[in-house]
């Protein structure tokens, strides 16, 4: 049988494995966000990208039925966002700043235009 001390041990130490892992994340963030029409409403299926001004590494994703759009894990720094979808004109969000261990919510408004 292990003994109370051994086990208050291993749980210390798993604590504290942990605790380092979660600060280490630290230098991680993300961008959170919408994609809308001229009316508020949300338009699932839009084609977003994100991408680092300083490494020109871009990400893609897809809004989802609600309109919203996760970048996960990127690396701090300041991204653009490009969304395109059909019927609407291509929208730009420059300049997003994004900081190590926190995300950032923005809106991307779409204009009505040529399919």
């Amino acid at each position: 049988m292990v003994s109370f001390a051994r086990r208050c041990f291993f749980f210390s130490c798993l604590i504290a494995a942990l605790a380092s892992l979660a600060s280490g994340q630290l230098t991680q963030t993300g961008i959170h966000g919408f994609v809308r029409d001229p009316s508020g409403a949300v338009i699932p299926g839009a084609t977003v990208k994100a991408q680092d001004i300083a490494t020109t590494i871009t990400h893609d994703t897809t809004s989802a039925a609600d309109g919203g759009f996760v970048f996960p894990n990127l690396t701090e720094g300041t991204y653009n966002v490009t969304a395109v979808a059909k019927g609407f004109e291509t929208s730009v969000v420059t300049g997003i700043v994004v900081d190590a261990g926190r995300a950032t919510d923005i809106s991307v408004a779409m204009k009505v235009g040529a399919t």
